[in-house]
Parts: C-alpha cells; structure tokens; sequence
C-alpha cells in the first residue's frame, strides 16, 4: 500500500519553523575516566515544528478528509517533500487552526520524521 503524500497546496512557512534531531544517545558511566556514549540509531528521528498554510475554496475540508480518512486521524505515516527531500513523516499531535485571511487557514503542527 502507498504511503500518502501531504496535499501539494499545503505550504509550509518557514518563520517559525524549528527541527531537532535525536539519534538515541546513551551514555555509560565508567568507573573511571570519561562515559562512553553511543548512537543508538543510524538515522535520527527529526522533530519538527512548523506551521501549515492552507489556502482556497474547499482546501481545508480535503486536508481534514486526509488527515481523518488517509492517515486515520494522524496515526500513519504520510510522504513529506522538504529542502528537496522526500521523507516519511507523522503528525505526533493534530494540528491546531486559526484563520489566516479569507478562506485560508494557518495550523500549527508537531511532525516527526525519519532522516
């Protein structure tokens, strides 16, 4: 089965978006001399924080269909096209809306991404 794509009219705005990688660190304390650490991932998990620009007739009822039906209420995995890259993301809590001028929409989202 196909891994949705985020809708090509969502637009992400990049004032105000952050990321943070997190590659599992683990840390051992040695009986003497400096703990060892360690990646536990080749990969990080990227956090990221980012507001979502939704504008035009009807584009808000299909991102809410997409969200709701395609990744069953934010729990799959959906294709993110970021900085030239395709990356396999999920939404880690629902988007938060509020009007950003006549029917447009702006919502903040909490998305993690493999890589």
């Amino acid at each position: 089965m196909a891994i949705p794509a985020l809708p090509s009219f969502v637009l992400i705005d990049l004032d105000g978006y952050s990321e943070k990688s997190d590659y599992g660190l683990q840390r051992s304390a040695m009986d003497g001399g400096m703990p060892k650490q360690r990646a536990r991932w080749s990969l990080p998990i990227v956090s990221r924080s980012a507001t979502l620009l939704i504008g035009g007739a009807g584009h808000r009822a299909i991102f809410d269909n997409w969200y709701g039906e395609d990744l069953h209420g934010g729990a799959d995995w959906f294709t993110l096209a970021l900085f030239g890259k395709q990356l396999r993301a999920r939404f880690t809590e629902p988007p938060t809306f509020r009007p950003a001028g006549p029917d447009a929409w702006a919502a903040s989202a909490s998305i993690e991404t493999i890589g």
